[in-house]
């Protein structure tokens, strides 16, 4: 995927810290200081599936667990067999699990849930008091995202293949996108989180993205309306977000 050109520390007038680079490159040091604040961190990875995040080599040593969870049990075969490995929908019924956690974070996973809510509600089950849950996500409305919503899966997934060559079974897989809660940072969406019970939310939003690097016109147009999001505060018009939700002790 082509990045926009730099210029100094902005990208097409849109500061490095608020752009989708800045939301992609630097998560995961975002997610390592959040488990280096925390000694002796029970972590788990929720969607981690194939890929984790972390190589054990690279976790911060104030981690005592690294768990990955997965909806398809498929997809964790494939993950290294050194990490500890979980099963099980986080829409679902979770009494059975008895473990909690003080980090939970999931990357691009929370748009594919069928219901926001009931996962975020989970999430909160899953963590000790003053436990952290950190999730990065796509959001509506951002064109590529809104795109994606409203076309047949198939056809979607056709599109994403032709302009991303490594978007397959094999390399990145592609799953059906739902969106539920997945927007910008609004003063409703802070209260439903609030209203899960969770005591600290921040939600961080990012502008732009890559997806129409390769269609000249509509390259500069999306360029155009992402830096005026970004200007005007439309957060609806954000293309990513960092949400950090903390539970109380």
């Amino acid at each position: 995927m082509r990045a926009w050109p730099f210029a100094g520390h902005e990208m097409s007038g849109i500061p490095y810290t608020r752009s989708y680079k800045c939301a992609w490159e630097d998560c995961k040091d975002q997610i390592a200081g959040i488990a280096s604040s925390i000694a002796g961190a029970d972590v788990i990875e929720i969607g981690a599936g194939r890929a984790p995040l972390f190589k054990a080599a690279d976790l911060p040593p104030s981690v005592a667990s690294y768990t990955l969870s997965d909806i398809s049990e498929s997809e964790l075969d494939q993950a290294p067999e050194q990490y500890n490995k979980i099963c099980f929908d986080a829409c679902g019924d979770i009494t059975a699990i008895d473990s909690r956690y003080n980090l939970a974070f999931s990357r691009m996973l929370v748009e594919h849930v069928s219901d926001g809510y009931r996962f975020h509600s989970n999430i909160f089950e899953l963590l000790k008091p003053g436990g952290i849950s950190f999730h990065f996500i796509p959001t509506l409305f951002s064109p590529p995202f809104a795109i994606n919503r409203l076309l047949p899966e198939s056809l979607s997934r056709s599109l994403l293949g032709f302009f991303f060559k490594q978007r397959n079974d094999e390399q990145v897989p592609k799953f059906p996108a739902r969106y539920s809660m997945c927007h910008g940072k609004t003063a409703g969406l802070i209260q439903r989180y609030k209203s899960i019970g969770y005591a600290e939310v921040d939600i961080r939003t990012f502008y732009g993205h890559g997806y129409f690097e390769k269609l000249p016109g509509v390259r500069e147009i999306d360029h155009a309306l992402s830096l005026m999001a970004y200007q005007r505060g439309w957060t609806i018009l954000g293309s990513y977000a960092w949400i950090k939700l903390v539970k109380p002790t």
